[in-house]
């Protein structure tokens, strides 16, 4: 869930999902992300509002990582080892599966869920 200017901190994501028809459009970046270069899926915390405190307007979508404008690129240790990569989601089409509405849908949730199988994904 880290991104480069906000770390850790999840109140100050960066990350956008906006809304465009049926579909939202995501940008920005996440870091030290283990393994996305083995995953087929990651969860993305993104801001889809503004309103409200800091804390609100987030949600956390699904995300194919073979989608268009999804880029993995590999952090290499000082072993020239490589387990961590950067996220970059560049205006990427992402429609949550079965469904239109509102970001709480399937396919995304609100980050106060707790999803089924949390093991089988890989975390952003």
């Amino acid at each position: 869930m880290s991104e480069t200017e906000s770390g850790s901190d999840l109140a100050a994501v960066r990350t956008r999902a906006v809304r465009d028809g049926e579909d939202y459009r995501l940008t920005g970046s996440k870091i030290w992300t283990s393994h996305a270069h083995r995953s087929t899926h990651a969860y993305v915390l993104a801001r889809t509002g503004s309103e409200g405190g800091k804390h609100e307007g987030l949600t956390e979508f699904l995300v194919d990582l073979s989608s268009p404008g999804v880029e993995i690129r590999p952090i290499y240790d000082l072993g020239d080892e490589h387990h961590f990569n950067e996220m970059v989601f560049d205006t990427s089409s992402y429609r949550p599966p079965g469904s239109s509405g509102s970001p709480a849908t399937a396919g995304s949730r609100s980050p106060s869920s707790s999803p089924s199988s949390a093991a089988a994904w890989n975390g952003c």
